[in-house]
């Protein structure tokens, strides 16, 4: 069993963005679970450039594959893994269950529901939407091995000051 399912996001996380953003994201592009983990990481890191801050105050964890936003990593691996139902509210949960699936054949994220628009700023659609562009024109994501990865050890949450002192030496924006 993995030693990160079911950690439990710090309270500023505001999880129903998070869902939100997953299913925003899930409508407009088919990605592997572990892509959608890159993609939100980068729209985060354009985010804490540009806004100061990320897009749903998510919690980045390391693992041996990259860094992982731990929220979206929950949503995911909800149905494997019935632990995690004690972290978050039985409305929640529902409301994850009820609007994504993730295709154990196709190994895709997809979502049954339009998303909640109103939870995001302009600023928010516009990184999501920025990043979507890039996928769409060159299929290319920077990866999640970056040097504030590089210097949290693994199963432990990434501190937000090695992410934001290592996006000074990283072409973010």
């Amino acid at each position: 069993m993995d030693q990160l399912t079911g950690f439990k996001p710090k309270p500023q996380v505001e999880m129903w963005k998070g869902l939100e953003t997953v299913i925003y994201l899930a409508r407009r592009v088919q990605l592997l679970p572990d892509t959608m983990y890159s993609f939100i990481y980068q729209v985060d890191m354009n985010h804490l450039v540009r806004y100061g801050r990320f897009v749903y105050g998510e919690t980045y964890l390391a693992l041996p594959s990259g860094t992982v936003p731990s929220l979206v990593y929950n949503l995911l691996n909800v149905p494997w893994c019935p632990h995690v139902y004690a972290l978050y509210p039985t409305n929640f949960l529902w409301g994850v269950q009820r609007s994504l699936r993730l295709d154990l054949l196709q190994k895709r994220v997809s979502s049954t529901r339009r998303e909640d628009e109103s939870l995001f700023s302009d600023s928010d659609i516009s990184c999501l939407d920025e990043i979507i562009d890039e996928w769409k024109n060159s299929k290319l994501i920077r990866g999640r091995q970056d040097e504030a990865w590089r210097k949290t050890p693994r199963y432990t949450v990434v501190d937000i000051d090695v992410i934001h002192s290592s996006l000074n030496r990283t072409s973010y924006s």
